[in-house]
């Protein structure tokens, strides 16, 4: 687990309400119907990164909203149903591993507290809500072609007084 500076990215892909996991399974329903879907294949063939699929998770201070898609790079005409999200320049704390789609099964109320645990052992600080960070953003990606799962927490200054 290391910091890292991303670079600004835009993501592409559906967002899909907290409520609308599957059996525990995270949301794995999502990834299926994105991996599925002719208009990525499209977009794999024109992204200037290299071909990934990735789950976005945008925290709010008592809600999220996840994503299911890929990260883009370039320029696109966005499929009709799609639609994009602009990712800012930050610095992340990011965790490399090996891994395949199995981990769009895992379920986020497991996932997230560890990710957030391990951080901390690691004596990196983030808040301990990300949905009153400035960039409230965890990002998973996978890049099939490698076997190779990539999992950023986005660092931003707390938000004081969300009224502002």
């Amino acid at each position: 687990m290391e910091q890292k500076k991303f670079e600004k990215l835009t993501f592409i892909g559906k967002p899909f309400l907290q409520i609308a996991p599957n059996d525990g399974n995270g949301y794995f329903a999502a990834y299926q119907e994105v991996e599925e879907s002719a208009d990525f294949v499209g977009l794999d063939e024109t992204n200037d990164l290299e071909r990934n699929r990735a789950g976005l998770v945008i925290f709010g201070p008592e809600t999220f909203m996840y994503w299911q898609g890929m990260l883009y790079k370039g320029e696109a005409d966005l499929p009709k149903g799609l639609m994009k999200y602009e990712l800012p320049a930050s610095n992340a704390v990011v965790d490399e591993k090996n891994g395949n789609e199995s981990i769009f099964q895992l379920p986020l109320n497991l996932t997230i507290p560890t990710l957030l645990a391990d951080i901390k052992q690691a004596g990196i600080e983030v808040p301990a809500n990300l949905g009153l960070s400035e960039k409230p953003y965890v990002l998973n990606v996978l890049y099939p072609d490698k076997q190779k799962h990539v999992t950023a927490v986005y660092l931003g200054d707390v938000i004081e007084d969300v009224n502002d």
